[in-house]
């Protein structure tokens, strides 16, 4: 046993049943077991960039489904983020609308309830000779200026 340089164990489960029997091996000495697995990896890798040169990469599929998804997502977007942006526009000029025909509304009532005020403060004659007689009641803080003109005859 004395040139055993590494032990391992070898179980034999078939003819024990109840512990394994634990049997040394023998290797070569070590120097030579680590040339033999350096030559062997090497020869692997030898292989290994020999099967690399003649495979023809393929493009990756995926990324380029992932970039068509994500191109497609965004113009989705894009177009809905157009349509939202039109319909607030939209939305806008009808506002713009109701508020201006609401004001003219307002203007207009304002207008009719002068109009009223001012007839319910007017009172209009005709004299003798055919002339209009406008009398209109002013309150003492208005102050008001009337210019006439003579009828041409």
């Amino acid at each position: 046993m004395d040139n055993i340089t590494k032990v391992t164990a070898a179980v034999n489960y078939d003819e024990y049943e109840e512990e394994p029997i634990i049997l040394p091996i023998p290797y070569e000495d070590e120097a030579a077991e680590e040339e033999r697995m350096r030559v062997a990896e090497q020869a692997r890798i030898a292989e290994l960039q020999k099967n690399a040169a003649s495979i023809v990469p393929l493009p990756d599929v995926s990324v380029d489904e992932e970039a068509n998804r994500k191109a497609i997502e965004a113009e989705a977007a894009r177009k809905a983020a157009e349509a939202a942006l039109a319909a607030a526009q939209k939305a806008k000029q009808d506002a713009d609308a109701a508020v201006a025909a609401a004001q003219h509304a307002l203007d207009k009532k304002r207008g009719l309830e002068a109009a009223a005020e001012a007839a319910k403060n007017t009172e209009i004659t005709v004299d003798a000779e055919g002339n209009s007689i406008v009398k209109i009641k002013v309150p003492k803080d208005y102050d008001l200026e009337f210019f006439f003109r003579p009828k041409k005859k």
